[in-house]
């Protein structure tokens, strides 16, 4: 997964982006619901439902629910996900909207320290110990997105399928608007843990309570021009202004860097 945020590359697969969308095009109400569990816990949700308010003009909403307790002490994880969105495909006019939301929680234990236990108790939930006992992340993803093209020249033949693809006029005007906010947060704390078998204090690396931070942000607006070729190639034309933001709080200090481009 391609992601402009270096700790959202491993998780981007399963958070709603523009870069991984499907939009629809349907003429009656479309839902679809599936879920899946063990005994004791749902594991995953999905919801999704769309309509086609006009002829053109699409809205719809899904969200994505996953989560498991784990075998081990400290091992939870779970991502909620939401996003609402709206297309409208005309034959001089078009447009793809997204408002979505992301967040990814996880206990990490750093492993076990014995695998003894797991041995023993057949890798029975909340047995063993585990390096890093008092230790979690969270990680959340929002974005809102924008895309609109006018057409400029000649009509084109649209597809009839209920999940498509942007559509591609031959010739087209266009604006991009994307605004981004990428967060994580990773928290260790030493109650009733003895330093000298932390995971961190092991390594030679650190004996402290941790909370780490990083913020970064992303607004970006572009026009583009674009020659669609048949659909085998396109060219085109494209300027832009973006502005970017970095933030970093540790148990220590806080830094902030901004960057335009």
């Amino acid at each position: 997964y391609n992601s402009d945020y270096i700790f959202l590359k491993p998780f981007g697969l399963h958070f709603f982006d523009y870069k991984n969308a499907e939009y629809y095009n349907t003429r009656r109400p479309y839902s679809r619901m599936k879920f899946s569990g063990s005994a004791n816990q749902l594991e995953a949700f999905n919801a999704i439902i769309t309509q086609n308010m006009t002829k053109e003009w699409n809205i719809g909403a899904e969200l994505d629910f996953n989560g498991a307790k784990g075998a081990i002490k400290n091992q939870k994880t779970g991502t909620h996900q939401l996003r609402a969105f709206s297309t409208y495909y005309g034959s001089r006019y078009s447009f793809v909207g997204q408002y979505s939301v992301n967040r990814l929680f996880a206990q990490e234990n750093g492993g076990v320290q014995d695998g003894t236990d797991l041995r023993m108790s057949g890798l029975l939930a909340d047995m063993g110990n585990v390096n890093l006992p008092n230790a979690q992340s969270v990680t959340r993803f929002r974005q809102i997105y924008l895309r609109q093209e006018f057409n400029l020249m000649g009509r084109y033949k649209k597809p009839d399928s209920i999940k498509v693809e942007f559509w591609e006029f031959p010739l087209s005007l266009g604006h991009e608007f994307k605004a981004e906010r990428a967060y994580r947060r990773f928290q260790e704390t030493l109650e009733g843990i003895d330093a000298s078998r932390k995971f961190y204090g092991k390594q030679g690396i650190d004996t402290l309570a941790t909370l780490d931070t990083v913020l970064q942000s992303n607004i970006s607006n572009s026009l583009f021009l674009k020659k669609n070729y048949s659909g085998l190639f396109k060219g085109g034309i494209v300027a832009g202004l973006g502005v970017e933001t970095e933030r970093h709080l540790t148990n220590r200090s806080m830094e902030t860097n901004f960057n335009n481009s």
